[in-house]
């Protein structure tokens, strides 16, 4: 099993007028476990399409991702990574740890693991 399996991976978006934009087309990628992997490329290249499609954040238009062998749109398969996007916010309402239980609830941590400390 690889850590990650990407297979045909497109995604594609409106732009101005509508015009369709390829953000990615056919990426075919595994990360065997214990490997490390990098992206590398210009401003446009599809890597943070390719990291928010690995995080099920959005949906591929072509192809797929499973990680660990859990499609990536499955909530377990988050279970073993972490995330720290580019440009993070936080609810100002929030204390550090009510924001830390609200994400280990919306990745399906149970309620009693999220209560150790």
């Amino acid at each position: 099993m690889s850590a990650l399996s990407i297979t045909g991976l497109s995604k594609s978006y409106r732009g101005i007028k509508l015009q369709k934009v390829n953000a990615l087309v056919g990426l075919n990628l595994d990360v065997a476990i214990g490997e490390v992997f990098g992206f590398l490329g210009p401003n446009g290249a599809g890597k943070s399409t390719t990291i928010k499609s690995i995080m099920g954040l959005i949906r591929p238009t072509t192809g797929g991702v499973q990680v660990f062998g859990v499609p990536a749109y499955d909530p377990l398969s988050r279970r073993r990574i972490g995330y720290l996007p580019e440009n993070p916010s936080f609810f100002d309402f929030m204390t550090p740890r009510e924001y830390l239980m609200f994400v280990g609830s919306t990745f399906g941590i149970d309620h009693s693991t999220l209560q150790k400390e």
